[in-house]
């Protein structure tokens, strides 16, 4: 069992990143082909949730090495019960919540077939 796969980090590096990755490269396709029926073709719309999918995966890729960091760090490990608490308390948890509301910007912007699991509404209503 990887435990790196476990954590938030993980689930991001593993799943979110290419998921949001090929959701471009689909825009990027559609773009492509627009542009090769007739150079002239709107692509307004795809152009922009490129830039900003983008964006945000940069975002969320430096958070998760930020993240990554925190959680090998020697207070992370502490022996010392209240080093390693304030340690996330003050420093991981803040991190973990930035990356989060990153990743539900992205979720928001690709579509629900690339998004690697299922939304609120899925969970609530498919029991």
């Amino acid at each position: 069992l990887n435990i790196e796969s476990l954590t938030m980090s993980g689930m991001v590096r593993q799943d979110i990143f290419p998921a949001v990755s090929g959701y471009v490269a689909q825009l990027a396709q559609a773009v492509a082909a627009k542009r090769a029926v007739a150079p002239g073709l709107p692509c307004q719309a795809e152009c922009a949730l490129i830039e900003q999918l983008s964006a945000l995966l940069d975002r969320a890729f430096a958070q998760t090495e930020e993240l990554s960091a925190l959680l090998a760090g020697p207070q992370a490990e502490s022996a010392n019960v209240l080093t390693a608490a304030t340690h996330y308390r003050d420093q991981v948890i803040p991190v973990m919540a930035a990356l989060r509301a990153t990743v539900d910007q992205m979720e928001q912007l690709v579509s629900a077939q690339c998004w690697p699991y299922p939304s609120y509404a899925e969970l609530m209503y498919s029991i």
